[in-house]
């Protein structure tokens, strides 16, 4: 198993390197947006679909941290370790969520204007995931622990 962590630093290192590309490089970093007509009623199928969709447009934000946590997760020595891990990033994510879907209306002018760090936030998330990467190729990332 000694292979496994240099490769999971090597694809840290590599998603980062995709992250930092994705903003100069447009057809790595494009949306298609679809304007279907709004209907005046809502159900719980209409959720469970718009629900399924965001996932599905969420993918490639998201792959590469998810990957990314994925692998530290699986280059811990033990489960409980990679457990925490994955409960961490699941907590992180889906937190924010919850607190925007309570205070939506106090909330959304506070996101649009967040709206205009979102390349640094992008470009910082992929320095921090090379050097995390570079930590874990060289086994020095218990540097991390004594800060």
């Amino acid at each position: 198993f000694t292979v496994l962590p240099k490769f999971d630093g090597a694809m840290l290192i590599l998603f980062g390197l995709f992250m930092l590309a994705s903003l100069k490089i447009p057809w790595l970093n494009y949306e298609k947006r679809l304007s279907p007509s709004l209907g005046k009623t809502s159900s719980t199928l209409r959720s469970f679909f718009i629900g399924s969709f965001f996932s599905l447009a969420w993918t490639p934000c998201v792959g590469p941290i998810l990957a990314s946590i994925l692998a530290l997760a699986m280059s811990t020595e033990t489960a409980p370790q990679g457990a925490a891990l994955m409960a961490a990033y699941s907590l992180g994510l889906g937190i924010p969520f919850l607190i925007i879907a309570v205070a939506l209306d106090s909330v959304l002018p506070l996101l649009k204007g967040m709206n205009r760090y979102s390349i640094p936030i992008y470009a910082v998330s992929g320095v921090l995931l090379i050097g995390i990467g570079v930590l874990i190729v060289m086994n020095r990332l218990n540097i991390l622990s004594s800060l």
